[in-house]
């Protein structure tokens, strides 16, 4: 709960252009609610409290992805609305198998991560697979980091 606290906190003092006591106080007595929450939703839903291996990795290529994901999207939008195209399609991206030791939080990380792009989202969790609706037929860098 104090790691939720905290990092609801610093979320709400990075949006502030001015950051003083009263600011603060505020922060503190909305991220502790929100915390007890957050802590006990991932104990209803029996989510794993330790992020999968790799994981920093995939945190390695966001900021790029979200840049190039952007422009690709920009561009495909254009192409689009000139050519009175639909714009996307859906497939699936299969995971490794998960470990036996625990509850793997590969899944949910990993859809929170490709859905944090603007090309694409994943739109269902299925059987070791994300569904994913994106830009094209072919994987990002990202999405191939996520499904090692």
């Amino acid at each position: 709960m104090a790691v939720w606290t905290v990092v609801l906190v610093a979320v709400w003092v990075a949006t502030l252009t001015a950051v003083g006591g009263l600011e603060l106080v505020v922060a503190v007595l909305v991220a502790v609610p929100l915390a007890v929450l957050a802590t006990a939703t991932r104990r209803v839903l029996d989510a794993p409290a330790e992020l999968p291996s790799g994981w920093w990795r995939w945190a390695l290529r966001l900021p790029g992805a979200v840049v190039a994901d952007t422009a690709r999207l920009a561009v495909a939008t254009v192409r689009a609305i000139a050519t009175r195209t639909p714009l996307g399609c859906e497939r699936t991206l299969p995971l490794p198998h998960p470990p036996t030791t625990g509850p793997d939080g590969r899944a949910s990380l990993g859809a929170v991560t490709i859905s944090a792009t603007p090309a694409s989202y994943v739109a269902d969790v299925e059987d070791g697979t994300l569904v994913v609706h994106a830009l094209t037929d072919d994987p990002s860098a990202l999405e191939r980091a996520v499904a090692r």
